[in-house]
């Protein structure tokens, strides 16, 4: 399902990709990756209100999900909210959300270096 995800993401094939989360969503409705996926391509398809639900519902299934926090705090600082953008940051931090992949924590990095 990723590959296909990412590729439909590719071709801005937005609504394929978005029932593909949602075909997920119907087997496993407390699949956070779909959720992610799915917010992620609403914010491509500047659906602001719709990436943000998705990525609230993703921290609400799974509270150490670092890319919901990190959507959220993006959506909310390129919205001009910096201070909703930080206070979902510090909520990341404290609910102690990690991430292995170097790529992710330069990415938090940096947001927080912009909200400074």
């Amino acid at each position: 399902m990723g590959l296909r995800l990412t590729r439909n993401l590719k071709n801005s094939e937005y609504e394929k990709s978005i029932e593909a989360c949602n075909k997920s969503l119907d087997l496993n409705p407390s699949n956070p990756s779909a959720l992610i996926i799915k917010g992620n391509t609403f914010f491509l398809k500047k659906d602001t209100i719709q990436a943000i639900d998705q990525f609230r519902k993703a921290k609400t299934l799974l509270p150490d999900i670092i890319d919901a926090y990190y959507g959220l705090a993006l959506l909310y600082h390129l919205s001009g909210n910096d201070k909703d953008a930080k206070t979902i940051l510090l909520e990341m931090d404290s609910q102690g959300a990690k991430t292995p992949k170097v790529r992710d924590n330069k990415k938090i990095k940096d947001l927080k270096e912009l909200l400074k």
